[in-house]
């Protein structure tokens, strides 16, 4: 599975979840407003252990893809300057330079 479709992939399960999210932030201001006011909180949906370790779980695996792509991603532009390097070794030399003078004058800064 290449980038775009696991980015597809991931719009896809954002967009079936909104409706649910946009829901939960309706009754969370909704209860909010109610211990504000000092009246008695409506009938509230409560969390089992269960599914907050669901929650967790499927936040974990979905951190867990988000990384396992900035690493692709990372080792994909290493690879690209590392081929550039090889290409042109004395453009590369320039660039190294100029950014060790970059990162030399912000750290003398005081």
């Amino acid at each position: 599975m290449t980038n775009f479709e696991k980015g597809i992939a991931e719009l896809q399960t954002m967009q079936q979840a909104s409706p649910k999210l946009r829901k939960s932030n309706k009754r969370s201001a909704a209860a909010t407003q109610e211990h504000e006011s000092g009246a008695a909180p409506a009938s509230r949906e409560t969390s089992t252990p269960d599914d907050i370790a669901k929650v967790v779980t499927g936040a974990a695996a979905e951190a867990e893809d988000i990384i396992e792509g900035l690493t692709e991603q990372l080792h994909d532009v290493v690879q690209d300057l590392e081929q550039a390097a090889i290409e042109r070794p004395v453009l590369a030399l320039l660039a190294a330079f100029g950014i060790g003078v970059i990162v030399g004058q912000l750290l003398a800064r005081k």
